[in-house]
């Protein structure tokens, strides 16, 4: 099973990727104002029969602080089973400006030092009752049918976020394992500049990148390359010094063995043809080593005939790259 979770992009976003943990917030934090007090309510309208007096109030204060206690004591990380969700990318993805993660239910409930439960939101048109005995019930699955009510039930109009909780006995942060990551999807309007960042971040981790596509009020998603893998000489190399930022990887394509290799590199300025030839060769011997067709170009990105305009250097099946005056470009 797969779980989403839209995030704005900010250094607590950041941060808990690069340490690999999320947030366990209080339920009373939650959007949806109504979830959990309207069951206060329902709690006083089930023991009106109780004769009144100070015993009646006081066991009605009682019973409101222990619900109160509950949700202010749990702790929730909320996620989605959408990651194609246009109002849930505008609500919660700081209007496309964000990101998805996509995680590993399985993996990400294997926790490093702590245990959660997990809880499928239920969306109700009326306001769920509940029973005061089960607050001092000593069935566990009383008191887990309880949390489902507290913290497990919202308003119908909510339905479209199809959301997971999981549910912690306190609000902090909790550490997961690695691999729960598999993929990041960028929003349409996220900067180009912050995606690169991510990835050199999370170079070391087996995570997929996925970048938006408009289509017809359908929300699509292009696989970007696997940098980790095919860029880790980018990144570490001491060769690519003053270069470390600026590499675009666009237009890549690779096929099954037998097939073509293809990548277009956009650098701000003319690299040396050393630093050219060193890059080709980690891709010809590793992302595309099975592949019978090998070719990687080299453009300017601010040139006002990006598409069109040829590349500075072509590299192919390892020959020797060909090399277009600077001047020619324009």
């Amino acid at each position: 099973m797969k779980y989403f979770k839209y995030k704005p992009i900010n250094k607590y976003t950041i941060d808990s990727l690069v340490f690999n943990y999320y947030w366990a917030a209080s339920a009373e934090s939650m959007n949806d104002v109504f979830e959990g007090d309207s069951v206060l309510d329902n709690i006083e309208k089930e023991i009106s029969h109780i004769k009144d007096g100070p015993k009646k109030d006081n066991f009605i204060l009682e019973n409101k602080k222990l619900i109160l206690s509950t949700k202010k004591t749990l702790g929730l990380f909320c996620l989605t089973q959408d990651s194609k969700n246009i109002l849930m990318w505008s609500h919660y993805g700081d209007s496309f400006r964000g990101i998805c993660i996509e995680y590993n239910d399985n993996i990400l409930a294997k926790l490093k030092d702590h245990k959660s439960q997990k809880y499928t939101v239920n969306y109700k048109n009326k306001i769920p009752n509940i029973s005061f005995h089960k607050l001092y019930s000593d069935n566990s699955s009383d008191y887990r049918r309880l949390k489902q009510t507290l913290i497990g039930t919202k308003a119908k109009c909510w339905s479209y976020e199809k959301e997971i909780r999981l549910i912690h006995d306190g609000v902090n942060a909790f550490d997961y394992i690695p691999e729960a990551i598999e993929a990041i999807y960028f929003g349409y309007k996220f900067p180009k500049e912050e995606s690169l960042k991510i990835i050199r971040a999370l170079k070391d981790q087996n995570v997929k990148y996925y970048k938006m596509a408009k289509g017809n009020y359908l929300i699509k998603y292009e696989e970007l390359p696997d940098i980790p893998s095919f860029t880790h000489y980018l990144w570490e190399s001491d060769k690519f010094g003053e270069f470390e930022y600026n590499f675009e990887l666009e237009n890549f394509q690779k096929m099954v063995a037998g097939g073509k290799g293809r990548l277009t590199v956009f650098t701000k300025e003319i690299i040396s043809e050393d630093l050219a030839n060193d890059f080709y060769n980690s891709m010809s011997n590793g992302f595309f080593k099975d592949l019978a067709i090998k070719e990687v170009f080299f453009k300017l990105e601010n040139n006002p005939i990006n598409d069109s305009m040829p590349a500075y250097y072509c590299f192919k099946n390892n020959t020797k790259p060909v090399f277009t005056d600077n001047r020619s470009l324009y």
